[in-house]
């Protein structure tokens, strides 16, 4: 419920012209998108999962996951899929890997592209079209938040539904821990990477 309330607050138009890239979405349409997950994997009613482990930390609650609408590239696609309701709203403003829920793991996918692809993920600080930079994260509000970055794998953006939802999949590597999943991620228009 709070997800839907974050996705009616955080209403508003691209700005990228993105177009769907066809098909899916649905469930995140009807339900606010974003939500849902469970440890067993299955879809939690908003078409994100996750299962595995970032740092070592099993993360297998996918409480909301988050479009970007103002990356630090406009031609980047940036998911963020997070263990703890997070609204919106909580990601206007730098810093805010700070603010949220103490504690929340999250997961940030950024792919270097805005169209429906499979994209490989890279360690490279200057990554190229096609591939993608991964990071796990857990928040903290008395400390500066540790991040792991990923060293391997793919994203897949399926679905591009502009101003509303992106959809995929996720196969990642972070050394001898691996994090998989699927989602479903609401357009959060004033959405700021951290």
């Amino acid at each position: 419920m709070g997800l839907l309330v974050a996705a009616i607050a955080c209403g508003g138009t691209s700005s990228t012209g993105i177009t769907d890239g066809g098909g899916g979405g649905d469930s995140g349409s009807s339900s606010g998108g974003g939500s849902g997950g469970s440890s067993s994997g299955s879809d939690g009613g908003g078409g994100t999962t996750i299962s595995g482990s970032g740092d070592g930390t099993p993360f297998t609650n996918a409480a909301t996951a988050l479009w970007l609408g103002a990356p630090d590239s406009a031609a980047t696609t940036v998911v963020y899929v997070f263990s703890n309701p997070v609204q919106c709203s909580d990601l206007a403003t730098p810093g805010w890997d700070k603010r949220i829920t103490d504690k929340t793991q999250f997961l940030e996918m950024k792919m270097f592209g805005t169209a429906p692809a499979t994209f490989t993920v890279t360690t490279s600080v200057t990554p190229a079209p096609g591939e993608a930079s991964v990071n796990y994260t857990l928040s903290s509000q008395t400390a500066t938040p540790v991040e792991t970055g990923g060293t391997g794998g793919t994203v897949v953006l399926t679905t591009v539904n502009a101003s509303t939802d992106v959809t995929g999949t996720f196969d990642l590597q972070f050394g001898t821990n691996k994090l998989t999943g699927t989602y479903d991620a609401t357009y959060c228009p004033g959405g700021h990477e951290p």
